[in-house]
């Protein structure tokens, strides 16, 4: 049932819909979190973690100044604080949320202090296709089956940060819930704002990259296609650099790579060397694709037509997710009727 719904949502997300919390933390218990664990969590070598206030002072100025842009800062000062806790205590609600091992995290504890804490900070990764911080990343939770999506703005009397999450059951905020509560301060700040399953397009942009992340590695049939895997790994990695054309077409070319495959199943000959747009015709004079799976094709090819020919409206990341849309159904269905 679990790959099912992943399987129902990579095809058809708006029907299945997206579990999304808006929750609040008072900016003031932020710094008198990391101020807290400054004292109370030293390690001899490591320098102390910058005061809270000024370093919230700082995040209110670029806040302001550039709302759209993250300023990581913050948030890496936050994992090192996380680091420091676990490096001193055992909290199995961070253990969990970022899948270290008792065994794994004691090897570390072993080490000397620099040295124990760069590598213990080295643990609290989100996903590979990520930046490094930890805190406040999109995360992945496959032995969940979900992934958790985050986004964090400043409210507007600057008081408190905003954060919504987006999730595809629930599991992956439950997670990050638990992280929270099981930290001293910030679990007394954090307030929910709101709770709903939405089917908002914005939403499944902001999430379906994770969610084919997910699905890849618990899909066999990609053992023996491992060519397709390739191509669409590299076009999520180029996704997640914001290098948009180049990961349209690293999609396109994964769907010539399949309807090549079943032109030559379908004429049993070499395929011709047509250009996509003429290739998804001559198949399809052959093949039966369900409509929605026509529509998401022809969406791709006319995103890889604009990246090729930089036209006067460049792609975003919203094309780029339509490409991957295209890609993805059309991998599904190939593993389900060949």
């Amino acid at each position: 049932m679990p790959m099912e719904t992943i399987i129902n949502f990579l095809k058809n997300p708006q029907i299945q819909g997206l579990h999304v919390h808006q929750y609040k933390i008072e900016l003031s218990k932020i710094a008198e979190f990391i101020d807290h664990v400054t004292e109370n969590y030293k390690i001899q070598g490591i320098p102390p973690i910058p005061d809270g206030s000024p370093l919230i002072e700082r995040f209110v100025e670029r806040e302001k100044r550039m709302p759209k842009i993250r300023d990581r800062r913050l948030a890496n000062r936050l994992n090192e604080a996380l680091t420091l806790i676990i490096l001193k205590e055992d909290k199995p609600e961070i253990f969990d949320y970022f899948k270290i091992s008792l065994e794994e995290l004691e090897k570390q504890r072993k080490a000397e202090g620099p040295q124990a804490f760069w590598r213990t900070q080295r643990l609290l990764s989100p996903t590979e296709n990520s930046p490094r911080s930890g805190f406040f990343d999109s995360m992945i939770f496959p032995e969940h089956h979900d992934v958790l999506h985050m986004n964090y703005r400043m409210s507007k009397d600057e008081e408190n940060m905003l954060i919504e999450f987006v999730s595809l059951n629930e599991k992956g905020f439950k997670m990050f819930n638990e992280l929270i509560l099981s930290l001293p301060i910030l679990s007394e700040s954090f307030e929910k704002i709101s709770q709903r399953k939405s089917h908002c397009e914005k939403y499944i942009f902001k999430i379906y990259d994770l969610v084919v992340q997910l699905w890849i590695p618990s899909e066999d049939k990609f053992i023996f296609n491992d060519n397709i895997e390739n191509f669409l790994e590299a076009a999520i990695t180029y996704y997640t650099k914001k290098e948009w054309i180049t990961s349209i077409i690293l999609s396109s070319i994964a769907v010539e790579s399949i309807l090549a495959e079943l032109y030559e199943e379908e004429h049993k000959e070499n395929a011709p060397d047509f250009p996509l747009g003429k290739l998804i015709i001559e198949v399809g004079k052959k093949i039966k694709f369900p409509n929605e799976l026509k529509e998401k094709i022809q969406a791709l090819n006319a995103a890889r037509i604009a990246s090729v020919h930089r036209s006067e409206n460049p792609v975003s990341d919203k094309d780029t997710i339509i490409s991957m849309m295209g890609i993805t159904y059309l991998i599904i269905w190939y593993f389900e009727n060949y």
